[in-house]
């Protein structure tokens, strides 16, 4: 049940390397741009300009 609540979420924030994440990502019927995998060397990037950003 609580995979498939994660699953109709918008935006969904999971680990690649996590079966529960995973299943949920896959379920989610958001665009890939709706979906960020925090094993994802691009999601890491954005995150630390972000922070970047922030702390000018």
């Amino acid at each position: 049940m609580d995979m498939y609540l994660l699953a109709s979420c918008n935006d969904l924030i999971f680990s690649s390397q996590s079966s529960f994440g995973l299943v949920a990502s896959i379920l989610n019927k958001a665009s890939k741009q709706h979906l960020h995998d925090v094993n994802s060397s691009s999601f890491i990037e954005k995150v630390k300009a972000k922070i970047r950003g922030i702390a000018k």
